[in-house]
């Protein structure tokens, strides 16, 4: 049973848009769909102050909360939780850590007319290392 947590500063309701409705709802009628009302709000202790509009950017002031629900393939979202901003857990084995498969994503491979291989750009995938 794969569980799988996703985890969001911004997002507020769940049902605000077509996307949202069916990123959050599965089509299964067994499973549970993300449902409002069984969102659990745990308030942070420490509220940092309110950042003027002027001075807000993007990447660089975030909310004291953070939304946190929990995947079951048997049961759907489970756990909906509103908490503490704070670091995300993630796998050692993730493979966002391991850089060679992200590395050369965009590294095309072509075989010419006489069966040769040809790269496209082998250069400038390379300077990104």
């Amino acid at each position: 049973m794969g569980l799988l947590r996703l985890s969001t500063a911004n997002l507020l309701k769940p049902t605000s848009s077509k996307f949202a409705g069916r990123a959050f709802y599965s089509s299964a009628s067994n499973l549970n769909p993300l449902k409002a009302s069984e969102i659990k709000v745990n308030k942070t202790t420490s509220p940092k102050p309110l950042i003027p509009n002027k001075d807000l950017v993007f990447g660089h002031a975030f909310s004291d909360h953070m939304f946190e629900v929990d995947w079951q393939s048997d049961k759907g979202w489970i756990n909906p939780e509103i908490k503490a901003y704070q670091p995300i857990v993630l796998d050692p084995s993730a493979s966002v850590f391991h850089y060679a498969f992200c590395c050369f994503e965009g590294m095309k491979a072509y075989k010419g007319p006489k069966g040769e291989i040809r790269l496209f750009r082998p250069d400038l995938n390379m300077a990104r290392l």
